[in-house]
């Protein structure tokens, strides 16, 4: 088999003309499941692993935080869960923005990427189970973190994993959630496909049509 073969079939690796079919179906459900899973889990987390602060419970301001009272230990020195707020994006990178500034501004680029993501599905030309699994998981974890920062003005995380048991000068991952792992699977899915993209369909002339 030439490199060129394995590349044209690796290219083509995951059409399906079922989910090609209802790919707006499997977008819908994706979803809602991603976004339940999500939602509920920080519910279970915030109820079983913190308690709200009482400065801003009496607060004129609706948003309420929460401090983390216990930790729940999955895999002793590996897996942990633990509450944490996370007012800014991924790693920190816009904690430099004013807080006024800043929930309105990620919170939009949430909804704003959530919808482009899905107008790209909607408007994919050829059958593709790669984008039709990988965007739908992109939209849902940015509609489960915007959901966050609409409702309370900052982001719930609660998935901590470290490697400190073997490696004690390694620091903790950042702390993740439901959405974040499904944003993460999406960009793979869309990654894998920019790497290998489709070979484009031969336009078929007007006498074979006939």
């Amino acid at each position: 088999m030439t490199t060129s073969t394995l590349r044209s079939r690796l290219a083509s690796w995951g059409q399906s003309p079922w989910l090609w079919r209802y790919r707006i179906v499997f977008a819908v459900v994706a979803l809602c499941l991603v976004l339940a899973a999500d939602q509920a889990s920080k519910l279970y987390m915030r109820h079983h692993l913190a308690a709200p602060i009482q400065s801003t419970v009496d607060d004129e301001d609706p948003t309420v935080n929460y401090r983390a009272t216990r930790e729940f230990v999955l895999v002793r020195g590996l897996w942990h869960h633990r509450y944490v707020e996370n007012p800014s994006s991924a790693f920190g990178l816009t904690r430099w923005i004013p807080d006024w500034l800043r929930r309105p501004l990620l919170t939009g680029i949430n909804f704003i990427a959530a919808l482009l993501l899905l107008v790209w599905l909607v408007r994919l030309k050829q059958p593709d189970a790669i984008l039709v699994v990988g965007l739908p998981l992109v939209a849902a974890g940015a509609l489960g973190n915007g959901i966050d920062r609409l409702a309370h003005g900052y982001v719930i995380d609660f998935v901590v994993w470290t490697v400190k048991r073997w490696w004690p000068s390694i620091p903790e991952w950042p702390t993740f959630n439901v959405a974040d792992t499904a944003i993460v699977c999406g960009a793979i899915c869309i990654l894998l496909r920019s790497l290998l993209p489709l070979e484009p369909e031969p336009e078929i002339a007007p006498s074979e049509q006939a």
